[in-house]
């Protein structure tokens, strides 16, 4: 779940940035949102084909790697405590 959460923040920034560039006529914005899927859905194809997915940067593999640990511990742990967990491993 919270890994779901993090890859739709940087899904949201994402779109957020190209939604703007299209400024405020709808028709244009429909067209960019098309085109996402469109990229989303050729890039899930690939990765089903057995392609491998993309590299990240080792900043992101770290903290990606904490968080997972900390969400796999989630049912162990007080609430305050898996919180503090995950924003002392989150870097802005």
């Amino acid at each position: 779940m919270l890994l779901a959460l993090i890859f739709a923040e940087g899904w949201h920034s994402g779109i957020k940035g190209e939604l703007r560039k299209t400024s405020h006529n709808i028709f244009k914005q429909i067209a960019a949102l098309k085109n996402e899927h469109m990229a989303k859905m050729f890039r899930l194809n690939q990765l089903r084909g057995g392609h491998n997915p993309v590299q990240q940067r080792a900043t992101y593999v770290e903290q990606n790697r904490r968080l997972k640990n900390i969400a796999l511990r989630y049912d162990n742990t007080e609430r305050m405590l898996y919180l503090r967990s995950i924003a002392h491993a989150t870097k802005f």
